[in-house]
């Protein structure tokens, strides 16, 4: 691919970069803005286990966002949000983000910053106390 280089507000990138970045071969915010490496809209909970609902495996090691939002549509329920993701020293860690809450009808976000490796996936992991009353939905982006 040619190499096209843009210059100006003090500084210069490479089109090349920009495109690579865009396709998901380079995955840092090096150019200032982060990017979406996965996401889930309205996954339904049709169970009461665990379900994994969003996954990635990153392709750099650094910060992830993770967030989104339980949308609880019948009645009330129990939820739970995990992100499980291995960190520096390769063990992999949990965050509880909803620990169950009897969460109403409506929608409510979550979000952390996970300091996250290419040792394994990060998963958003959902549990609802009553099956098929709620959906997911999330976004892991990369700095």
């Amino acid at each position: 691919m040619p190499v096209t280089t843009i210059v100006g507000g003090g500084g210069s990138i490479q089109l090349a970069d920009v495109i690579g970045a865009i396709k998901g071969n380079i995955i840092s915010g090096r150019y200032g803005a982060g990017a979406v490496v996965a996401s889930v809209y309205e996954s339904e909970l049709t169970t009461t286990s665990a379900t994994v609902v969003l996954t990635h495996t990153p392709k750099s090691n650094g910060l992830y966002l993770v967030q989104g939002v339980i949308r609880v549509a019948v009645a009330a329920t129990t939820m739970t949000i995990t992100v499980t993701y291995y960190d520096a020293s390769g063990s992999q860690q949990t965050q509880t983000l909803i620990n169950a809450v009897s969460e109403p009808v409506g929608d409510t976000p979550f979000s952390v910053v996970i300091p996250a490796t290419t040792t394994g996936a990060i998963n958003v992991n959902a549990t609802a106390g009553t099956a098929n009353q709620a959906y997911v939905s999330a976004a892991i982006m990369a700095f």
